[in-house]
């Protein structure tokens, strides 16, 4: 989605995000209006936001998290043989789509693949990216072979970071104290209503969550985990059940260990670096919960860049 580089791209980047309307679904006879309801909601919020930001650094780090972890996907590419080039498309923040086709235009390539940082489709995420992709394309890239790959979610390279880096926390935890133990995997949520109307983003999430739990449970059969959801936006019904509500409720059970997977974020911002990290660290001390950890986000990890090449690799270039 992007983030601020600086606090003044914080209001661009609201109206931008509630302006789109695979985000924000306002009834048929609202729809002209999006801009100007965009408008309303960033006024409520601004403020609010403003103060998350300032408690990481006043600016969100994915933009610079992304340009190195894309440097490094191509690097790896090249080092297997492919004559390749890296560009970054932030949805809501520069580089958007359009500034970044201008220099796609410039770029000596004959085929150009689309690989979103959601591992798991949602109209409202993927989707959303790649419609902006193809309203702005122009040029010489209309005469351009163009590959998509929308989702990833179930690839050994993204369950097996999760499966590594949580058992690296485990194993911290002495053995007597794992059912006192109580892992979150912390998504994104979406409204309730686009699920209902096909959206497959729960789906996916719900089958490599699963494929998760069942190997940690391999060794560690008596720890509790649940999947739940953050980042709910206005007053209609989000996925449930919410981190924050579960958090409480699970401290009312004598919880010792919380442990918050940042499932399917890959690259750290607000969510991540504020609302787990900060808020959620608070909402667990007010919980009485004694011990909590955040798994970390893959970012710009070298082994974890060389897995996604490797999913580029074997979806899209070792079919050609």
């Amino acid at each position: 989605m992007g983030g601020p580089k600086n606090k003044r791209e914080i209001k661009e980047f609201l109206e931008n995000l509630f302006s789109d309307p695979e985000i924000i679904q306002l009834p048929t006879v609202m729809r002209p209006f999006q801009k100007i309801i965009a408008k309303i909601i960033t006024k409520s919020r601004i403020k609010g936001t403003i103060e998350m930001y300032e408690q990481i650094g006043g600016k969100s780090p994915i933009l610079e998290i992304t340009n190195s972890f894309a440097k490094q996907v191509k690097e790896q590419l090249i080092s297997k043989g492919y004559n390749a080039e890296t560009f970054v498309i932030m949805r809501y923040t520069k580089p958007r789509a359009k500034e970044t086709i201008k220099e796609i235009q410039n770029s000596d390539c004959d085929e150009i693949i689309l690989f979103t940082l959601y591992p798991h489709y949602s109209n409202a995420t993927t989707g959303s990216s790649i419609k902006d992709f193809y309203k702005h394309k122009n040029g010489k890239i209309n005469s351009v072979e163009i590959k998509e790959i929308k989702e990833w979610g179930l690839e050994s390279t993204y369950i097996d970071w999760w499966i590594k880096n949580i058992n690296e926390v485990l194993q911290e935890i002495p053995s007597e104290e794992i059912k006192q133990t109580h892992i979150l995997f912390s998504a994104h949520s979406l409204p309730k209503k686009y699920v209902e109307q096909g959206d497959p983003y729960l789906e996916q999430l719900n089958q490599s969550y699963q494929i998760i739990i069942n190997e940690i449970k391999k060794k560690y059969p008596q720890i509790k985990t649940t999947l739940t959801f953050q980042s709910k936006v206005g007053p209609v019904e989000w996925l449930q059940p919410y981190t924050e509500e579960k958090i409480r409720e699970i401290g009312q059970k004598k919880t010792k260990h919380l442990i918050i997977v940042p499932f399917g974020f890959v690259s750290d911002h607000l969510e991540t670096v504020y609302e787990i990290d900060i808020y959620y660290r608070k909402i667990a001390e007010q919980s009485k919960i004694p011990f909590f950890y955040r798994i970390k986000t893959p970012n710009d990890d070298p082994e974890f860049a060389s897995g996604i090449a490797n999913i580029i690799e074997k979806k899209v270039m070792a079919n050609e």
